[in-house]
């Protein structure tokens, strides 16, 4: 009797527990979004074909990213000391990848008019100035205030003459909450930093 009782105790909470997890995993998930940043600019890139000594060669030497943004979620800061993932918000491919292509496109359209070429790493070419740029922050709050804080500079001969060093510290607002809008707000602020940058070497190519 006592084999019995407990027998059909086991059932029972067998039964329980599938209905549970039945019930749990026939409950679809939230669909992911993926998200980019992308250029504004509404600006053609014309290609120059003008001789190497007409324009000066401006190489994006390096861009540095932060340990903390390596990662397909959105971060989003709740506090001074404390950050959450977004989990079903995504950047459709690594952020740094991401940032690196539209500050490259962002700064040839800016530059379009300027006898200046904008390559990306170092290459053959012979490079008149370099240019390292050190990402600190590229966030937003809970009520969609975006941050950018980059420290970059320009160097001359070959790296060793520092010609520019500053610090951009540029903040956006968001239309809204929605990481759509983010995404958004985020891609205006990269738009503001590469319009710093294209501004001073305007100033020292010439």
């Amino acid at each position: 009797m006592k084999d019995k009782r407990s027998w059909t105790r086991h059932m029972l909470l067998t039964g329980m527990m599938l209905l549970f997890f039945g019930g749990c995993m026939g409950q679809p998930s939230a669909p992911t979004r993926f998200y980019m940043l992308n250029s504004s600019l509404d600006t053609e890139i014309k290609l120059k074909f003008a001789e190497k000594d007409q324009y000066k060669i401006i190489g994006i030497e390096s861009i540095e990213f932060p340990e903390y943004l390596d990662r397909p979620q959105f971060i989003v800061r709740q506090s001074q000391n404390e950050y959450i993932l977004a989990e079903f918000d995504h950047w459709a491919e690594p952020l740094k990848s991401n940032f690196e292509r539209v500050f490259l496109e962002n700064l040839n359209k800016l530059l379009n008019e300027a006898p200046v070429a904008v390559v990306q790493w170092r290459s053959s070419l012979t490079l008149d100035y370099q240019l390292r740029i050190t990402v600190v922050r590229l966030e937003s709050d809970l009520k969609g205030s975006v941050s950018l804080v980059a420290g970059w500079i320009i160097l001359g001969d070959d790296g060793r003459e520092l010609i520019l060093a500053k610090v951009s510290n540029i903040k956006e607002q968001s239309k809204s909450e929605d990481f759509k809008e983010i995404a958004a707000a985020q891609s205006r602020a990269v738009e503001a930093l590469s319009q710093e940058i294209a501004e001073a070497i305007k100033t020292i190519s010439r």
